[in-house]
């Protein structure tokens, strides 16, 4: 069914209000188009972070920073999978960023219930987690093409 067949086939007259699905579908796409335009700087504070994170761990054995980081990194990964299930994308289509995190955060559990030592975490974060977060554009890059966004300039 297309989208002017629904909405053809929708009376407008239960809703006590004309329906501007139209206006309601743009402001949709501009809310999507926004929250990728966030995810972008938040994906680098986040790798910021990260080996911030690191150095912390091998200077003072302190994860504060690395709890909070993986509690950022899990929630932006929430907002990803709502943003894909709205755009309708298969993590396939994501580029190289999904398999690049899942592996990244595989090898990185691998180490940590291993490690002896603060510096193989902060090796882990800094080989593993960190360079995973580099895929993220070829990810933004396929939501947008799939959703027909434009990048904000």
């Amino acid at each position: 069914m297309t989208f002017a067949a629904a909405q053809d086939g929708i009376d407008a007259s239960l809703f006590g209000a004309p329906l501007d699905l139209d206006g309601t579908l743009g402001q949709l796409e501009l809310s999507l188009s926004s929250a990728l335009d966030n995810m972008g700087p938040s994906v680098d504070a986040i790798r910021g972070e990260l080996l911030g994170a690191a150095s912390e761990i091998r200077g003072d054995a302190d994860a504060t920073r690395l709890s909070t980081c993986l509690n950022n990194l899990q929630l932006l990964l929430d907002l990803v999978d709502v943003v894909i299930e709205v755009v309708g994308i298969d993590r396939e289509d994501l580029g190289s960023f999904d398999d690049a995190l899942s592996s990244g955060l595989t090898a990185f559990e691998r180490v940590v219930e291993k490690a002896e030592r603060a510096e193989d975490i902060a090796m882990a974060i800094e080989t593993h987690l960190a360079p995973a977060l580099e895929h993220w554009p070829e990810c933004e890059s396929a939501i947008r093409r799939v959703a027909d966004l434009a990048k904000a300039a």
